[in-house]
């Protein structure tokens, strides 16, 4: 890592209390973090855009104003990186398409208004498959993204660049969105810890209005407490979001810890994606076991999980079909395809999906009335390598048990908790009732105390065992 070492090392919390108190200064932390993505992003192609004049012109004037006696806010001079697909004035949003290769929103999304009158810089844009849709392809605009634990295996989608930039420690946190598993897959294929909030909780406009029924955007860092903290800066009602959840300022940092997670009913569902790997298998059953220790109550469950790629997949073209700004000439194989099978979709065939969703969410909300949290893999092995590029939507298997949060509203969470032989991350799901968000967060910081980490990536390490992510020992 170099010289930089210590930026990578650093979590948001730590950075912005050195930064208040003047230990560091904001241009040294925005400079360290584009040396380190200068360092290590032409290997993996994390970020689309890299927004080095105007991360140092904020980072300077964040300097002026700490001079002047300000007192800085609780994200200080950290940087962060948002996801292609999150409007940040003047910067192109693409969705990873040619096809919106020209434009640029005029106005920040609500999340990244947020996050900079919280203190924090964005230093970067990261990259997206295509329309949000599927694994990374070489003719999306973005190109291939590649994991830092593996550079032939793919590091999740569809915010697969925000979670290699926070492994690799270009940034203590950077944004994501997540439609079916798409913050929460790339964090457990990555090593990281992502969230899904509860829908609504964060403000998803301005942005792009057409994709708004189950997508949500959401935090990716390397520790709970800075998920919890861009969470409680991100979250709350805004007027533009009819969609928004009418409630009060959330206080995740402060509310979290306070949370007896023995208390909290809790169901286990170790083969909600079948049967998983033997050595996710294994990790998350020493999980089980670690918490049982601990005076923990879990209920082994096997709730019904239909097939939900039909209620899925007509959901999410029904909303592209209407989406704007596209220049159709532009447009790869694969979105051609993609558009043709969102227009063809009829108004019923949508309504239907819709009512079916409804029926469903009632179904999953009985199964688990009588628990606070379900647990279950994040994904049922490692992170594959990277397939053929898709040629038809069709291509590419059926909707998983990720997107039950999505369809339901419910928050959720993916967390490390080990590796597989292969030497690739093991992530844990945590899910909780529509609200509950503060519960996943405790739970998470409750395994996190018991030791559960990983290394960081063989891209990110210094002198060969060096961590990105230090949460005590096994």
């Amino acid at each position: 890592m170099g010289e930089n070492e210590w930026f990578s090392r650093m979590d948001a919390v730590d950075l912005a209390a050195a930064v208040r108190s003047g230990e560091l200064s904001p241009v040294e932390v925005v400079d360290a973090a584009l040396d380190r993505i200068a360092e290590v992003d032409d290997r993996l192609n994390a970020c689309c855009a890299v927004l080095r004049r105007e991360a140092r012109a904020a980072a300077m004037a964040a300097e002026r104003a700490l001079r002047a006696g300000e007192p800085g806010g609780p994200l200080c001079g950290v940087p962060v990186i948002v996801k292609d697909a999150i409007w940040v004035a003047g910067v192109a949003a693409t969705l990873g398409s040619r096809a919106l290769a020209h434009f640029q929103p005029v106005r920040d999304a609500v999340a990244v208004q947020r996050l900079r009158a919280a203190g924090a810089i964005v230093v970067a844009k990261s990259t997206n498959p295509e329309f949000l849709w599927r694994g990374y392809a070489a003719e999306s605009l973005h190109g291939v993204t590649r994991n830092p634990w593996s550079l032939d295996r793919t590091p999740g989608a569809t915010s697969g660049g925000s979670a290699v930039a926070v492994a690799t420690g270009m940034v203590p946190i950077a944004l994501g969105t997540d439609a079916a598993g798409s913050i929460r897959t790339p964090a457990a294929y990555c090593g990281v810890v992502g969230h899904k909030p509860t829908h609504g909780l964060v403000p998803r406009t301005p942005g792009f209005e057409e994709l708004r029924t189950t997508n949500t955007i959401g935090p990716m860092a390397r520790t709970t407490r800075d998920v919890a903290l861009a969470l409680e800066v991100m979250s709350g009602p805004d007027l533009s979001d009819d969609l928004g959840v009418r409630a009060g300022p959330s206080r995740f940092v402060r509310d979290s810890p306070k949370i007896e997670v023995a208390r909290l009913r809790i169901a286990w569902a170790p083969r909600i994606h079948g049967a998983p790997d033997a050595s996710v298998d294994a990790a998350v059953a020493k999980v089980a076991e670690r918490l049982a220790g601990a005076g923990w109550r879990l209920d082994v469950v096997d709730p019904p999980v239909p097939d939900l790629t039909g209620i899925g997949v007509t959901s999410w073209l029904g909303e592209l079909a209407e989406l704007g700004e596209l220049r159709e000439d532009r447009l790869s194989a694969f979105g051609r395809h993609l558009l043709e099978d969102a227009r063809r979709l009829s108004a019923r065939e949508y309504y239907v999906a819709q009512v079916e969703r409804a029926r469903f969410t009632a179904a999953w909300d009985a199964s688990l009335s009588g628990h606070d949290v379900l647990m279950m893999p994040a994904a049922p092995h490692g992170a594959p390598p990277f397939g053929p590029d898709r040629v038809k939507p069709g291509d590419g298997g059926r909707v998983g048990p990720s997107a039950i949060a999505n369809l339901t509203g419910r928050p959720a969470l993916s967390i490390p908790i080990g590796m597989t032989p292969d030497r690739l991350p093991i992530g844990l799901e945590i899910m909780a009732r529509r609200g509950g968000d503060a519960d996943c967060l405790a739970v998470a910081e409750a395994i996190e105390r018991l030791g559960f980490a990983v290394p960081s990536p063989p891209i990110g390490r210094s002198g060969g065992n060096g961590s990105v992510k230090v949460l005590g020992t096994m």
